[in-house]
Protein backbone atom coordinates (compact mmCIF):
# COMPACT_ATOMS: atom_id res chain seq x y z
CA UNK A 1 0.00 0.00 0.00
CA UNK A 2 2.66 2.47 1.09
CA UNK A 3 6.12 2.85 -0.42
CA UNK A 4 8.85 1.50 1.85
CA UNK A 5 11.18 4.38 2.50
CA UNK A 6 12.32 3.70 6.05
CA UNK A 7 15.05 1.32 7.15
CA UNK A 8 13.42 -0.47 10.06
CA UNK A 9 10.96 -0.42 12.95
CA UNK A 10 13.42 1.23 15.37
CA UNK A 11 13.40 4.36 13.24
CA UNK A 12 9.96 4.00 11.70
CA UNK A 13 8.02 3.65 14.96
CA UNK A 14 9.07 7.00 16.52
CA UNK A 15 8.63 8.69 13.14
CA UNK A 16 5.11 7.28 12.92
CA UNK A 17 4.05 8.60 16.32
CA UNK A 18 5.82 11.93 15.75
CA UNK A 19 3.88 12.35 12.51
CA UNK A 20 0.63 11.53 14.29
CA UNK A 21 1.38 14.17 16.93
CA UNK A 22 2.26 16.71 14.22
CA UNK A 23 -1.01 15.98 12.43
CA UNK A 24 -2.88 16.55 15.70
CA UNK A 25 -1.10 19.91 16.09
CA UNK A 26 -2.11 20.96 12.57
CA UNK A 27 -5.72 19.91 13.25
CA UNK A 28 -5.62 22.06 16.40
CA UNK A 29 -4.51 24.96 14.21
CA UNK A 30 -7.38 24.18 11.84
CA UNK A 31 -9.84 24.35 14.73
CA UNK A 32 -8.33 27.60 15.99
CA UNK A 33 -8.52 29.16 12.52
CA UNK A 34 -12.31 28.82 12.46
CA UNK A 35 -12.68 31.99 14.56
CA UNK A 36 -12.06 34.28 11.60
CA UNK A 37 -12.59 31.76 8.80
CA UNK A 38 -15.31 33.83 7.14
CA UNK A 39 -12.61 36.41 6.49
CA UNK A 40 -9.81 34.04 5.52
CA UNK A 41 -11.32 30.82 4.15
CA UNK A 42 -8.17 30.22 2.08
CA UNK A 43 -6.05 30.00 5.25
CA UNK A 44 -8.48 27.51 6.75
CA UNK A 45 -8.43 25.37 3.60
CA UNK A 46 -4.62 25.56 3.53
CA UNK A 47 -4.43 24.20 7.08
CA UNK A 48 -6.93 21.50 6.15
CA UNK A 49 -4.71 20.40 3.27
CA UNK A 50 -1.53 20.82 5.33
CA UNK A 51 -2.78 18.20 7.80
CA UNK A 52 -2.36 15.66 5.00
CA UNK A 53 1.44 16.09 5.01
CA UNK A 54 2.11 14.56 8.45
CA UNK A 55 -0.67 12.08 7.70
CA UNK A 56 1.21 10.93 4.60
CA UNK A 57 4.43 10.66 6.62
CA UNK A 58 2.61 8.57 9.22
CA UNK A 59 1.37 6.17 6.53
CA UNK A 60 4.84 5.83 5.02
CA UNK A 61 6.33 5.11 8.44
CA UNK A 62 3.50 2.68 9.19
CA UNK A 63 4.81 0.36 6.47
CA UNK A 64 7.75 -0.55 8.75
CA UNK A 65 6.69 0.60 12.22
CA UNK A 66 5.43 -1.46 15.14
CA UNK A 67 1.77 -0.49 15.06
CA UNK A 68 -0.83 -0.68 17.83
CA UNK A 69 -3.57 -3.28 17.84
CA UNK A 70 -7.24 -2.60 17.28
CA UNK A 71 -7.82 -0.72 20.54
CA UNK A 72 -4.78 1.47 19.98
CA UNK A 73 -5.95 2.26 16.45
CA UNK A 74 -9.40 3.17 17.77
CA UNK A 75 -7.93 5.41 20.49
CA UNK A 76 -5.83 7.31 17.94
CA UNK A 77 -8.85 7.65 15.67
CA UNK A 78 -11.02 8.93 18.51
CA UNK A 79 -8.34 11.41 19.55
CA UNK A 80 -8.18 12.93 16.06
CA UNK A 81 -11.96 13.16 15.89
CA UNK A 82 -12.04 14.68 19.35
CA UNK A 83 -9.82 17.50 18.11
CA UNK A 84 -12.08 18.04 15.09
CA UNK A 85 -15.14 17.99 17.37
CA UNK A 86 -13.70 20.96 19.29
CA UNK A 87 -14.19 23.13 16.22
CA UNK A 88 -17.52 24.72 15.29
CA UNK A 89 -19.74 23.69 12.39
CA UNK A 90 -18.39 25.81 9.58
CA UNK A 91 -17.72 24.22 6.20
CA UNK A 92 -21.17 22.65 5.84
CA UNK A 93 -24.57 23.40 7.33
CA UNK A 94 -26.12 19.97 6.67
CA UNK A 95 -26.12 19.19 10.39
CA UNK A 96 -28.79 21.84 11.01
CA UNK A 97 -31.09 20.13 8.53
CA UNK A 98 -30.50 16.82 10.34
CA UNK A 99 -31.50 18.35 13.67
CA UNK A 100 -34.53 20.03 12.15
CA UNK A 101 -35.76 16.84 10.48
CA UNK A 102 -35.37 14.99 13.77
CA UNK A 103 -37.34 17.64 15.66
CA UNK A 104 -40.11 17.59 13.06
CA UNK A 105 -40.40 13.79 13.25
CA UNK A 106 -40.50 13.86 17.06
CA UNK A 107 -43.37 16.35 16.83
CA UNK A 108 -45.35 13.75 14.89
CA UNK A 109 -45.10 15.62 11.58
CA UNK A 110 -44.08 13.96 8.30
CA UNK A 111 -40.63 15.49 7.52
CA UNK A 112 -41.43 15.26 3.77
CA UNK A 113 -44.69 17.20 4.08
CA UNK A 114 -43.34 20.73 4.61
CA UNK A 115 -40.14 22.64 3.93
CA UNK A 116 -38.56 24.37 6.96
CA UNK A 117 -39.81 27.77 5.73
CA UNK A 118 -43.45 26.65 5.94
CA UNK A 119 -45.31 28.63 8.62
CA UNK A 120 -47.10 25.44 9.63
CA UNK A 121 -43.86 24.47 11.41
CA UNK A 122 -43.11 27.87 12.95
CA UNK A 123 -43.66 26.55 16.48
CA UNK A 124 -40.70 24.19 16.05
CA UNK A 125 -38.18 26.86 15.13
CA UNK A 126 -35.22 27.61 17.40
CA UNK A 127 -31.97 29.58 17.22
CA UNK A 128 -30.54 27.18 14.62
CA UNK A 129 -33.51 27.37 12.27
CA UNK A 130 -32.01 30.26 10.26
CA UNK A 131 -28.92 28.13 9.54
CA UNK A 132 -30.81 25.42 7.65
CA UNK A 133 -29.73 25.21 4.02
CA UNK A 134 -32.32 25.59 1.26
CA UNK A 135 -35.19 26.20 3.73
CA UNK A 136 -37.77 26.45 0.94
CA UNK A 137 -37.13 22.84 -0.12
CA UNK A 138 -38.35 19.64 1.53
CA UNK A 139 -35.79 17.29 3.04
CA UNK A 140 -33.71 15.16 0.69
CA UNK A 141 -32.68 12.46 3.19
CA UNK A 142 -34.12 8.91 2.95
CA UNK A 143 -36.40 7.25 5.48
CA UNK A 144 -33.63 5.47 7.40
CA UNK A 145 -31.89 8.79 7.91
CA UNK A 146 -35.15 10.30 9.18
CA UNK A 147 -35.48 7.57 11.80
CA UNK A 148 -31.88 8.10 12.85
CA UNK A 149 -32.46 11.85 13.10
CA UNK A 150 -35.55 11.31 15.23
CA UNK A 151 -33.64 9.00 17.57
CA UNK A 152 -30.76 11.44 17.92
CA UNK A 153 -33.16 14.35 18.44
CA UNK A 154 -34.69 12.41 21.32
CA UNK A 155 -31.32 11.53 22.86
CA UNK A 156 -29.30 14.69 22.18
CA UNK A 157 -31.32 17.38 20.34
CA UNK A 158 -28.33 19.70 19.78
CA UNK A 159 -26.05 19.83 16.72
CA UNK A 160 -23.14 18.79 18.92
CA UNK A 161 -25.02 15.65 19.93
CA UNK A 162 -25.52 14.77 16.27
CA UNK A 163 -21.85 15.49 15.52
CA UNK A 164 -20.71 13.26 18.36
CA UNK A 165 -22.92 10.45 17.09
CA UNK A 166 -21.53 10.74 13.56
CA UNK A 167 -18.00 10.71 14.98
CA UNK A 168 -18.78 7.47 16.82
CA UNK A 169 -20.19 5.96 13.64
CA UNK A 170 -16.91 6.89 11.94
CA UNK A 171 -14.90 5.16 14.67
CA UNK A 172 -17.09 2.11 14.06
CA UNK A 173 -16.11 2.36 10.39
CA UNK A 174 -12.44 2.25 11.48
CA UNK A 175 -13.12 -0.94 13.47
CA UNK A 176 -14.91 -2.50 10.49
CA UNK A 177 -11.99 -1.67 8.20
CA UNK A 178 -9.71 -3.48 10.64
CA UNK A 179 -12.01 -6.52 10.58
CA UNK A 180 -12.28 -6.53 6.79
CA UNK A 181 -8.52 -6.23 6.31
CA UNK A 182 -7.95 -9.19 8.64
CA UNK A 183 -9.91 -11.39 6.26
CA UNK A 184 -8.53 -13.36 3.32
CA UNK A 185 -7.66 -10.25 1.32
CA UNK A 186 -4.36 -11.89 0.35
CA UNK A 187 -4.04 -15.62 1.02
CA UNK A 188 -0.22 -15.42 0.84
CA UNK A 189 0.01 -13.31 4.01
CA UNK A 190 0.71 -14.85 7.41
CA UNK A 191 -1.54 -14.05 10.39
CA UNK A 192 1.03 -11.52 11.67
CA UNK A 193 1.24 -9.85 8.26
CA UNK A 194 -2.57 -9.70 8.08
CA UNK A 195 -2.68 -7.98 11.47
CA UNK A 196 -0.13 -5.46 10.23
CA UNK A 197 -2.13 -4.87 7.07
CA UNK A 198 -5.31 -4.49 9.11
CA UNK A 199 -3.68 -1.91 11.38
CA UNK A 200 -2.32 0.07 8.43
CA UNK A 201 -5.65 0.00 6.61
CA UNK A 202 -7.59 1.11 9.70
CA UNK A 203 -5.06 3.85 10.46
CA UNK A 204 -5.19 5.07 6.85
CA UNK A 205 -8.85 5.92 7.36
CA UNK A 206 -8.74 6.59 11.10
CA UNK A 207 -6.05 9.27 10.78
CA UNK A 208 -7.23 10.70 7.45
CA UNK A 209 -7.89 14.45 7.98
CA UNK A 210 -10.83 14.40 5.57
CA UNK A 211 -12.56 11.61 7.50
CA UNK A 212 -11.92 13.31 10.86
CA UNK A 213 -13.20 16.73 9.81
CA UNK A 214 -16.14 15.71 7.65
CA UNK A 215 -17.52 13.14 10.09
CA UNK A 216 -17.03 15.05 13.36
CA UNK A 217 -16.51 18.76 12.76
CA UNK A 218 -19.20 18.90 10.06
CA UNK A 219 -21.12 15.84 11.28
CA UNK A 220 -21.98 14.33 7.92
CA UNK A 221 -24.30 11.36 7.75
CA UNK A 222 -22.23 9.19 5.42
CA UNK A 223 -20.40 7.31 8.19
CA UNK A 224 -23.69 5.89 9.51
CA UNK A 225 -24.56 4.45 6.10
CA UNK A 226 -20.99 3.23 5.61
CA UNK A 227 -21.24 1.33 8.88
CA UNK A 228 -24.18 -0.62 7.45
CA UNK A 229 -22.37 -1.40 4.19
CA UNK A 230 -19.08 -2.42 5.83
CA UNK A 231 -20.87 -4.52 8.46
CA UNK A 232 -22.63 -6.40 5.67
CA UNK A 233 -19.31 -6.94 3.86
CA UNK A 234 -17.67 -8.22 7.04
CA UNK A 235 -20.51 -10.61 7.87
CA UNK A 236 -20.69 -11.87 4.30
CA UNK A 237 -17.37 -13.61 4.96
CA UNK A 238 -18.80 -15.46 7.95
CA UNK A 239 -20.52 -18.65 6.86
CA UNK A 240 -22.42 -18.89 10.14
CA UNK A 241 -24.26 -15.62 9.46
CA UNK A 242 -27.32 -15.98 7.24
CA UNK A 243 -27.42 -14.04 4.00
CA UNK A 244 -30.75 -12.63 5.15
CA UNK A 245 -29.03 -10.81 8.06
CA UNK A 246 -26.31 -9.54 5.70
CA UNK A 247 -28.95 -8.14 3.34
CA UNK A 248 -30.77 -6.55 6.26
CA UNK A 249 -27.63 -4.63 7.22
CA UNK A 250 -27.08 -3.55 3.63
CA UNK A 251 -30.71 -2.38 3.52
CA UNK A 252 -30.06 -0.34 6.66
CA UNK A 253 -27.18 1.42 4.97
CA UNK A 254 -29.23 2.02 1.80
CA UNK A 255 -32.12 3.43 3.84
CA UNK A 256 -29.76 6.06 5.26
CA UNK A 257 -27.96 6.85 2.00
CA UNK A 258 -28.93 5.31 -1.33
CA UNK A 259 -25.42 4.40 -2.56
CA UNK A 260 -25.25 0.87 -1.02
CA UNK A 261 -28.13 -0.15 -3.29
CA UNK A 262 -25.60 -0.38 -6.13
CA UNK A 263 -23.77 -3.29 -4.52
CA UNK A 264 -26.86 -5.41 -3.77
CA UNK A 265 -26.45 -7.62 -6.89
CA UNK A 266 -22.97 -8.69 -5.75
CA UNK A 267 -24.30 -9.69 -2.33
CA UNK A 268 -27.28 -11.52 -3.78
CA UNK A 269 -24.99 -13.38 -6.16
CA UNK A 270 -23.06 -14.74 -3.18
CA UNK A 271 -26.13 -15.42 -1.03
CA UNK A 272 -29.52 -15.04 -2.68
CA UNK A 273 -31.29 -14.56 0.67
CA UNK A 274 -29.42 -11.24 0.97
CA UNK A 275 -31.92 -9.78 -1.51
CA UNK A 276 -34.80 -10.78 0.79
CA UNK A 277 -33.10 -9.23 3.81
CA UNK A 278 -32.37 -6.07 1.85
CA UNK A 279 -36.00 -5.79 0.75
CA UNK A 280 -37.21 -6.23 4.32
CA UNK A 281 -34.74 -3.68 5.68
CA UNK A 282 -35.72 -1.06 3.13
CA UNK A 283 -39.43 -1.78 3.66
CA UNK A 284 -39.15 -1.39 7.44
CA UNK A 285 -37.68 2.07 7.09
CA UNK A 286 -39.69 3.37 4.16
CA UNK A 287 -43.12 1.97 5.09
CA UNK A 288 -43.97 4.75 7.60
CA UNK A 289 -43.40 7.34 4.86
CA UNK A 290 -45.42 5.75 2.06
CA UNK A 291 -48.14 8.35 2.60
CA UNK A 292 -45.65 11.02 1.53
CA UNK A 293 -45.86 9.76 -2.04
CA UNK A 294 -43.74 11.58 -4.60
CA UNK A 295 -43.25 14.51 -2.19
CA UNK A 296 -40.50 12.43 -0.59
CA UNK A 297 -38.56 12.57 -3.88
CA UNK A 298 -39.15 16.23 -4.75
CA UNK A 299 -35.82 17.57 -3.50
CA UNK A 300 -33.90 14.47 -4.61
CA UNK A 301 -35.35 15.03 -8.06
CA UNK A 302 -34.26 18.69 -8.03
CA UNK A 303 -30.79 17.69 -6.85
CA UNK A 304 -30.45 15.09 -9.61
CA UNK A 305 -31.61 17.52 -12.30
CA UNK A 306 -29.92 20.78 -11.37
CA UNK A 307 -27.05 20.39 -8.94
CA UNK A 308 -23.46 20.29 -10.15
CA UNK A 309 -20.22 21.44 -8.65
CA UNK A 310 -16.56 20.69 -7.87
CA UNK A 311 -16.62 17.70 -10.24
CA UNK A 312 -13.66 18.14 -12.60
CA UNK A 313 -14.28 15.16 -14.93
CA UNK A 314 -18.00 15.92 -15.14
CA UNK A 315 -17.37 19.61 -15.86
CA UNK A 316 -14.87 18.75 -18.60
CA UNK A 317 -17.27 16.39 -20.39
CA UNK A 318 -20.11 18.88 -20.06
CA UNK A 319 -18.00 21.65 -21.57
CA UNK A 320 -17.06 19.42 -24.50
CA UNK A 321 -20.73 18.55 -25.08
CA UNK A 322 -21.74 22.21 -24.92
CA UNK A 323 -19.18 23.09 -27.59
CA UNK A 324 -20.25 20.13 -29.74
CA UNK A 325 -24.00 20.84 -29.53
CA UNK A 326 -23.46 24.56 -30.12
CA UNK A 327 -21.45 23.83 -33.25
CA UNK A 328 -23.84 21.17 -34.62
CA UNK A 329 -26.93 23.28 -33.99
CA UNK A 330 -25.33 26.46 -35.29
CA UNK A 331 -26.13 28.19 -32.00
CA UNK A 332 -24.39 31.39 -30.98
CA UNK A 333 -24.16 30.58 -27.27
CA UNK A 334 -24.87 27.85 -24.72
CA UNK A 335 -28.01 29.72 -23.62
CA UNK A 336 -29.64 29.50 -27.06
CA UNK A 337 -32.62 27.16 -27.48
CA UNK A 338 -32.24 24.05 -29.63
CA UNK A 339 -35.37 22.29 -30.86
CA UNK A 340 -35.34 18.47 -30.72
CA UNK A 341 -38.49 17.48 -32.62
CA UNK A 342 -38.15 13.87 -31.48
CA UNK A 343 -38.95 15.02 -27.92
CA UNK A 344 -42.07 17.02 -28.78
CA UNK A 345 -44.59 14.26 -28.11
CA UNK A 346 -42.87 13.09 -24.93
CA UNK A 347 -42.58 16.63 -23.55
CA UNK A 348 -46.30 17.23 -24.15
CA UNK A 349 -47.30 13.87 -22.65
CA UNK A 350 -45.49 14.34 -19.34
CA UNK A 351 -45.94 18.09 -18.96
CA UNK A 352 -47.50 18.98 -15.62
CA UNK A 353 -46.59 15.67 -14.02
CA UNK A 354 -43.72 14.72 -11.73
CA UNK A 355 -41.78 13.65 -14.83
CA UNK A 356 -42.07 16.94 -16.73
CA UNK A 357 -39.12 17.76 -18.96
CA UNK A 358 -39.57 21.49 -18.36
CA UNK A 359 -39.42 21.70 -14.58
CA UNK A 360 -36.76 24.42 -14.66
CA UNK A 361 -38.47 26.72 -17.14
CA UNK A 362 -41.60 27.33 -19.20
CA UNK A 363 -42.44 25.15 -22.16
CA UNK A 364 -43.08 26.66 -25.58
CA UNK A 365 -46.35 25.04 -26.79
CA UNK A 366 -45.23 25.48 -30.37
CA UNK A 367 -41.86 23.84 -29.71
CA UNK A 368 -42.24 21.59 -26.65
CA UNK A 369 -38.99 19.80 -27.45
CA UNK A 370 -36.87 22.97 -27.33
CA UNK A 371 -34.20 23.29 -24.62
CA UNK A 372 -31.17 25.53 -23.96
CA UNK A 373 -27.85 24.10 -25.14
CA UNK A 374 -26.50 24.08 -21.57
CA UNK A 375 -29.46 21.98 -20.38
CA UNK A 376 -28.94 19.48 -23.18
CA UNK A 377 -25.23 19.27 -22.35
CA UNK A 378 -26.03 18.73 -18.67
CA UNK A 379 -28.53 15.97 -19.46
CA UNK A 380 -26.14 14.36 -21.94
CA UNK A 381 -23.25 14.39 -19.47
CA UNK A 382 -25.42 12.78 -16.80
CA UNK A 383 -26.52 10.14 -19.30
CA UNK A 384 -22.88 9.38 -20.15
CA UNK A 385 -22.07 9.21 -16.43
CA UNK A 386 -24.92 6.77 -15.86
CA UNK A 387 -23.67 4.66 -18.80
CA UNK A 388 -20.14 4.65 -17.36
CA UNK A 389 -21.50 3.59 -13.96
CA UNK A 390 -23.56 0.82 -15.54
CA UNK A 391 -20.54 -0.37 -17.51
CA UNK A 392 -18.50 -0.49 -14.30
CA UNK A 393 -21.24 -2.52 -12.59
CA UNK A 394 -21.20 -5.03 -15.47
CA UNK A 395 -17.40 -5.23 -15.44
CA UNK A 396 -17.42 -5.73 -11.66
CA UNK A 397 -20.01 -8.49 -12.05
CA UNK A 398 -17.75 -10.32 -14.49
CA UNK A 399 -14.68 -10.06 -12.25
CA UNK A 400 -13.62 -13.00 -10.15
CA UNK A 401 -13.04 -10.81 -7.11
CA UNK A 402 -15.35 -10.91 -4.12
CA UNK A 403 -18.03 -8.40 -3.12
CA UNK A 404 -15.46 -6.13 -1.47
CA UNK A 405 -13.56 -5.64 -4.72
CA UNK A 406 -16.80 -5.23 -6.63
CA UNK A 407 -18.16 -2.69 -4.14
CA UNK A 408 -14.90 -0.75 -4.37
CA UNK A 409 -15.07 -0.53 -8.17
CA UNK A 410 -18.71 0.55 -8.25
CA UNK A 411 -18.44 3.14 -5.47
CA UNK A 412 -15.23 4.54 -6.95
CA UNK A 413 -17.00 4.94 -10.29
CA UNK A 414 -19.95 6.61 -8.52
CA UNK A 415 -17.63 9.19 -6.97
CA UNK A 416 -15.90 9.88 -10.29
CA UNK A 417 -19.03 10.32 -12.43
CA UNK A 418 -21.01 12.30 -9.87
CA UNK A 419 -22.02 15.77 -11.09
CA UNK A 420 -21.53 17.00 -7.53
CA UNK A 421 -18.36 16.14 -5.66
CA UNK A 422 -18.57 17.53 -2.15
CA UNK A 423 -15.38 16.64 -0.25
CA UNK A 424 -17.22 14.24 2.07
CA UNK A 425 -18.43 12.17 -0.89
CA UNK A 426 -14.95 10.60 -0.97
CA UNK A 427 -15.75 8.89 2.32
CA UNK A 428 -17.63 6.27 0.30
CA UNK A 429 -14.51 4.96 -1.37
CA UNK A 430 -11.80 5.58 1.26
CA UNK A 431 -12.59 2.60 3.57
CA UNK A 432 -12.54 0.09 0.71
CA UNK A 433 -9.47 1.74 -0.81
CA UNK A 434 -7.73 1.37 2.57
CA UNK A 435 -8.52 -2.35 2.74
CA UNK A 436 -7.34 -2.91 -0.83
CA UNK A 437 -4.24 -0.74 -0.40
CA UNK A 438 -5.12 1.81 -3.10
CA UNK A 439 -3.41 4.89 -1.66
CA UNK A 440 -4.12 7.33 -4.55
CA UNK A 441 -7.60 7.91 -3.14
CA UNK A 442 -6.02 9.33 0.01
CA UNK A 443 -3.94 11.71 -2.12
CA UNK A 444 -7.21 12.77 -3.74
CA UNK A 445 -8.80 13.24 -0.30
CA UNK A 446 -5.89 15.49 0.67
CA UNK A 447 -6.76 18.10 -1.98
CA UNK A 448 -10.57 17.81 -1.96
CA UNK A 449 -10.85 20.62 0.65
CA UNK A 450 -10.08 22.98 -2.25
CA UNK A 451 -13.77 22.53 -3.01
CA UNK A 452 -14.53 24.83 -0.06
CA UNK A 453 -12.78 27.87 -1.57
CA UNK A 454 -16.02 29.29 -3.08
CA UNK A 455 -17.51 29.62 0.43
CA UNK A 456 -16.18 33.15 0.91
CA UNK A 457 -17.97 34.51 -2.17
CA UNK A 458 -21.07 32.57 -1.13
CA UNK A 459 -21.06 34.06 2.37
CA UNK A 460 -20.37 37.62 1.24
CA UNK A 461 -22.14 37.91 -2.13
CA UNK A 462 -24.40 34.89 -2.37
CA UNK A 463 -22.52 33.69 -5.47
CA UNK A 464 -20.90 30.25 -5.73
CA UNK A 465 -17.84 30.65 -7.96
CA UNK A 466 -15.53 27.67 -8.33
CA UNK A 467 -11.98 28.39 -9.49
CA UNK A 468 -11.21 26.26 -12.52
CA UNK A 469 -7.67 25.65 -11.26
CA UNK A 470 -9.12 24.07 -8.11
CA UNK A 471 -10.97 21.35 -10.04
CA UNK A 472 -7.92 20.82 -12.28
CA UNK A 473 -5.70 20.42 -9.20
CA UNK A 474 -8.04 17.87 -7.64
CA UNK A 475 -8.49 15.77 -10.78
CA UNK A 476 -4.81 16.09 -11.68
CA UNK A 477 -3.73 14.90 -8.24
CA UNK A 478 -5.86 11.78 -8.60
CA UNK A 479 -4.54 11.03 -12.09
CA UNK A 480 -0.88 11.56 -11.13
CA UNK A 481 -1.30 9.48 -7.96
CA UNK A 482 -2.82 6.60 -9.91
CA UNK A 483 -0.03 6.89 -12.46
CA UNK A 484 2.59 6.49 -9.72
CA UNK A 485 0.63 3.69 -8.08
CA UNK A 486 0.30 1.85 -11.39
CA UNK A 487 4.03 2.18 -12.03
CA UNK A 488 4.78 0.80 -8.55
CA UNK A 489 2.55 -2.20 -9.18
CA UNK A 490 4.18 -2.77 -12.57
CA UNK A 491 7.68 -2.77 -11.06
CA UNK A 492 6.58 -5.07 -8.26
CA UNK A 493 5.02 -7.58 -10.66
CA UNK A 494 8.11 -7.41 -12.89
CA UNK A 495 10.40 -8.20 -9.96
CA UNK A 496 8.16 -11.11 -8.97
CA UNK A 497 8.24 -12.54 -12.50
CA UNK A 498 12.04 -12.18 -12.64
CA UNK A 499 12.39 -14.17 -9.41
CA UNK A 500 10.34 -16.98 -10.94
Amino acid sequence: MIPRGLSGPRLATPIFYSAVILEAVVLCGLVASTRDCRIAISRHVLLYIAAALPFALALIAASRAQLPGLWGVLLLSMAMRGIAFAGPVLLSDDIYRYVWDGRVSLAGVDPYAHPPSDDALSSLRDENWARINHPTMRTIYPAGAQMLFAGLAWLAPHPNGFRAAMGLFDVLVVALIFALALGPFDSTLSSEQRRGHAARAALAYGLCPLACVESTMSGHLDSAALAGLLSALALLRTKRIAGFAVGLLLGLGAAIKLAPTLVLPFFARRRWTAALGFALGVTIFFAPFVRSGLDAFETLDAFARRWEGNAGPFALVKLALEKTITALAGASSSAQMVHLRSLDELALAVQGTFFSLHKDGPMDPQRPGAFPVTDLALAGTKALGALALLSTCIAAWRRRGGPLDQAYLVLAALVLVSPVLHPWYALWVLPLAAVRGVWPWFAFAAVLPLGYLPLFSWWTRGAWREPTWSMVAQTGTLLVAFGIWGYQRFRKSKKSSNRL
